[in-house]
């Protein structure tokens, strides 16, 4: 995934480009979490390019977002959602922890980021994947539902990679 970061007057647009999976979203943890403790604020994800968002992604960003919240009392802004997307985000109920916008600024790239990949443990990959689809449970019912067999699986993942740590 590219991620191009954007500062226009006074907010924080960054601009993601490719899937939203697994290996990107450690990136985007990482990425997001500089500038949220950098508290460059308001922070937009520009998703006009995202074509893809898998549950641990989604997880991913409901993490953030929440830490967004707890620490500066704002919410994570979702702009350019395809409408498959936005769907998948309306469906899991998660609409009311994003503010979901439609693009109305000029694309324009001020400066990009590049991250190297680090490898990552399976245990850290592992525990990602966990915390994600953790937090998309405990939505509601209806999710807990939905991901409590995965949460299970990935429970169980765990307890294996520590002991064979």
């Amino acid at each position: 995934m590219k991620i191009r970061t954007q500062y226009e007057d006074g907010k924080t647009i960054v601009h993601l480009i490719g899937e939203g999976d697994l290996e990107a979203s450690q990136e985007v943890k990482f990425h997001l979490t500089q500038l949220i403790n950098e508290k460059k604020l308001p922070l937009i994800l520009n998703l006009r390019r995202c074509y893809f968002l898998n549950s641990v992604f989604i997880g991913t960003l409901l993490v953030l977002t929440e830490k967004i919240e707890r620490e500066h009392h704002k919410k994570l802004i979702l702009i350019g959602l395809n409408k498959s997307n936005e769907k998948i985000i309306k469906t899991l109920g998660l609409n009311r922890y994003f503010i979901l916008k439609s693009i109305k600024h000029r694309e324009q790239v001020c400066s990009s980021k590049k991250f190297k990949k680090s490898r990552k443990s399976k245990l850290t990959i592992a525990r990602h994947i966990y915390d994600s689809h953790v937090q998309l449970m405990n939505i509601n019912k209806v999710n807990k539902k939905r991901f409590a067999p995965i949460v299970k699986l990935m429970h169980k993942e765990l307890k294996e990679l520590k002991r064979a740590g």
